[in-house]
């Protein structure tokens, strides 16, 4: 049987996989051969991908980060920067690895933005009292021995 994929020379990479032939049913295709037909930009090949990685993703955070639980705008994030640089990936076969950096990278930002939104409170700031009193009384309860 003839393989479907042949080589043809690209400025942009050192070698360029285009699949010719009769229309592949993109279910039926490789990665490989999806991944190459979301950079020829024919249409429904990026939807294909972002299905059959979707659960890869979703897993990728919680390893991450079990305790979030609204992960689902990180993986729609992941789903935007896969569809904006799939051009960039030279090789289909460092896909999950180039995958994977997006889903840390974009793991990073989060920890990063929730960091900026944590309250902070300052140990040296000067509290008040419900009846507005700046003195701060000790609320822990001294357990040690006391003289008889």
């Amino acid at each position: 049987m003839k393989s479907n994929v042949k080589f043809f020379p690209s400025k942009t990479r050192t070698t360029h996989l285009t699949v010719v032939g009769p229309q592949k049913d993109f279910s039926d295709m490789s990665d490989a051969e999806l991944i190459i037909a979301c950079q020829d930009h024919r249409p429904g090949a990026i939807d294909m991908l972002l299905k059959r990685h979707k659960n890869t993703i979703v897993a990728m955070i919680r390893k991450r980060a079990p305790e979030w639980t609204d992960t689902a705008d990180i993986v729609q994030e992941a789903y935007i920067r896969m569809w904006k640089s799939i051009d960039q990936l030279r090789s289909p076969a460092a896909f999950k690895g180039w995958l994977g950096q997006i889903v840390t990278n974009l793991y990073y930002d989060e920890l990063r933005r929730r960091v900026r939104n944590q309250d902070v409170v300052s140990l040296d700031e000067e509290y008040e009292n419900e009846d507005g009193s700046k003195k701060i009384e000790r609320a822990i309860a001294d357990t040690s021995k006391q003289p008889d």
